[in-house]
């Protein structure tokens, strides 16, 4: 459920990239240069206490956190669906932004 939700997301940022640049080489630049940093800038390395202030904040900002954070529930602590809802409601949140992007853009590029 978790990898969806994280998926769906970035398949819509991908779009609005696809859609507006129109080469490869600058597409996998962008994508390249913005997946490490969220990897870098998520509880994938690092647990979220243990993070400076700032990088806190940047984290807590980053979808990569929560799906993390949700997979990391379920696999260690054997977590069930109601353990990580809320996780789940960030992510559907980050969805619905991107969605709403992804069709904005998509509409003005027809037009």
């Amino acid at each position: 459920m978790v990898d969806t939700l994280l998926g769906t997301g970035m398949a819509a940022l991908s779009l609005v990239l696809a859609l507006r640049l129109r080469n490869h080489g600058p597409f996998y630049t962008v994508i390249g240069f913005v997946s490490l940093p969220l990897t870098f800038i998520s509880t994938a390395f690092a647990p979220l206490g243990t993070m400076s202030g700032w990088l806190r904040t940047l984290a807590g900002l980053n979808p990569l956190t929560y799906a993390i954070d949700a997979v990391r529930s379920v696999v260690l602590e054997h977590a069930g669906l109601a353990a990580i809802g809320h996780l789940g409601f960030y992510l559907l949140v980050f969805d619905g932004l991107c969605l709403v992007l992804g069709v904005a853009v998509f509409r003005r590029t027809l037009c």
